[in-house]
């Protein structure tokens, strides 16, 4: 209830990122021995990307291996494409999918369950956002990877998505994942949901304007419950960029239950300009000593934050080990703040 309220009331407009953007974009690649997806789409295809051609995309994706994406946009429905495991996936100069107009408020656009051994490259992914069709949900996902291993998404574009730009899912936990070189703007929910992995990296990343439906976090660690699994998974390079709630945002709470978690985060190098609190953390309250482990801040920089740089809360019963070092946060009572997280006396 009060998270809720408390991001009703906060004032925001969107941004140009356009000399951030600029960044990422993609670069000029040539690949040898590749399946070439121009060839499965049907006989006087177009390359303006008007015409709906996720059939023939997802029949190319199914042979798996080296696949390569032609230099001109492609329209994808909300049924989305499934990404085969042992597959290199590429995409050229000037490549692009787009996500035709949806009413749902659920869909994944790229989806990788139960699958290993994928990596991504040069993908330019835009979301309906701006044409959707329906006002209910908050879970239209641009990557929704779940039970997978050994992914990896490189230089990067993601924007406009009705729920999360990439969603590392809840459940049985993803492994060695890693997010690298990656641009994520205008989504709704989050840009970056991590539900339940190990041993998985996020780097250089730049994530923006995220606003539209709650926890609207550049980049949210949050478990859906008890038997998800939050640990080593490492930020490093990660600037956050007028966020509508919060640049970054670790909630634990939902580890509430039977089992006992040991979790690991490090986050270095971490920026956030402009976000209602650069940093967010409700980790737990009265859970009896349940979770443990460490959360290492490391060059840490929070300005122009519309609140504070810092949202922090009360704890209790809990053997986590919080650690902020070498930052440019203004804040009075940091130091109290990292004393409540870590359930320390004055």
């Amino acid at each position: 209830m009060w998270l809720n309220f408390a991001c009703g009331q906060i004032t925001y407009r969107y941004k140009d990122v356009e000399t951030i953007s600029a960044n990422y974009i993609q670069k000029d690649i040539k690949i040898s021995n590749a399946i070439e997806v121009e060839e499965f789409l049907p006989k006087n295809y177009v390359k303006d990307g008007s015409v709906d051609y996720t059939n023939f995309v997802q029949k190319a994706l199914n042979r798996g291996g080296k696949i390569l994406f032609p230099g001109f946009p492609i329209l994808i429905n909300d049924q989305g494409l499934i990404l085969k495991s042992n597959s290199d996936i590429y995409f050229s100069k000037n490549s692009k999918l787009s996500m035709k107009p949806s009413s749902l408020g659920t869909y994944r656009i790229l989806k990788i369950y139960n699958s290993s051994n994928i990596n991504i490259t040069n993908l330019n992914l835009i979301g309906d956002r701006k044409v959707h069709k329906g006002k209910g949900g908050e879970w239209g996902i641009g990557i929704d990877i779940r039970n997978s291993k050994d992914i990896a998404i490189q230089n990067t574009i993601i924007k406009d998505f009705w729920g999360d730009g990439i969603c590392l899912g809840a459940g049985i936990p993803n492994q060695r994942i890693l997010i690298k070189n990656v641009f994520i703007d205008n989504c709704r929910r989050n840009g970056i949901t991590v539900g339940s992995a190990i041993d998985s990296k996020i780097s250089n990343v730049t994530i923006s304007n995220i606003s539209g439906a709650a926890p609207m976090a550049g980049i949210d660690i949050e478990p859906n419950n008890n038997k998800d699994v939050i640990n080593n998974i490492v930020i490093e390079n990660y600037n956050s960029f007028n966020n509508k709630s919060r640049g970054l945002l670790i909630d634990l709470r939902n580890f509430k239950g039977e089992k006992k978690r040991n979790i690991n985060i490090s986050v270095t190098n971490f920026k956030d300009d402009g976000s209602y609190y650069g940093l967010s953390m409700p980790l737990l309250g009265k859970f009896k000593n349940q979770v443990e482990g460490n959360i290492n801040l490391e060059k840490i920089s929070l300005r122009n934050n519309g609140h504070s740089p810092i949202q922090s809360y009360d704890v209790v019963d809990n053997k986590l080990k919080v650690s902020i070092r070498d930052h440019n946060v203004n804040q009075n009572n940091l130091g109290e703040v990292v004393r409540r997280l870590n359930n320390q006396k004055k």
